[in-house]
């Protein structure tokens, strides 16, 4: 003879939807922190590539988190100076070839 007991079932189903509930937070957490280390190891290769880099290089990166409802963490060269060259220009060739 087979039996099926049930017991415990809504507990289960209860934390599973929680769970379900803190995946999207959990991933976007996930990929914000591996753009961080991303961001980390760039800033690393460039300090070793580049010939006493200047803060300005250094700091040339941008991280955008990422969100709930945007799961996509971004790491590029930020584009915008006020007088001086934008960091792309000195930076493309290195990255690019």
């Amino acid at each position: 003879m087979f039996s099926i007991n049930a017991k415990g079932f809504k507990a289960s189903a209860d934390r599973l939807r929680r769970i379900e509930r803190q995946m999207p937070f959990a991933t976007a957490l996930a990929l914000t922190r591996t753009a961080q280390l991303a961001k980390e190891a760039i800033e690393q290769d460039m300090r070793a590539v580049f010939d006493r880099p200047t803060r300005w290089t250094l700091n040339s990166l941008r991280l955008i988190p990422a969100r709930k409802d945007r799961l996509e963490a971004r790491v590029w060269m930020k584009n915008e100076s006020d007088k001086a060259a934008p960091a792309t220009r000195w930076l493309s060739p290195q990255v690019e070839g």
